[in-house]
């Protein structure tokens, strides 16, 4: 998911999980302080989810099938 986060520009790239430590999150939270654009990206990309009914589509999608 951190991938894809990163190419939507909502955020860095994923740190990979044996490189994680204090520092590394840090520099990866700084980056995504510093980055307004990174910022409105997020901002909008959660609007946009908020905004979605996940659940509604999901009972259409399994009552389709069944």
């Amino acid at each position: 998911m951190g991938q894809r986060v990163a190419a939507l520009g909502a955020g860095p790239a994923p740190i990979p999980v044996e490189r994680l430590n204090a520092e590394m999150l840090g520099m990866a939270l700084g980056q995504i302080k510093r980055k307004q654009a990174c910022r409105l990206r997020a901002a909008t990309l959660g609007e946009k989810i908020r905004s979605e009914d996940g659940i509604g589509t999901t009972i259409r999608l399994i009552e389709e099938q069944v």
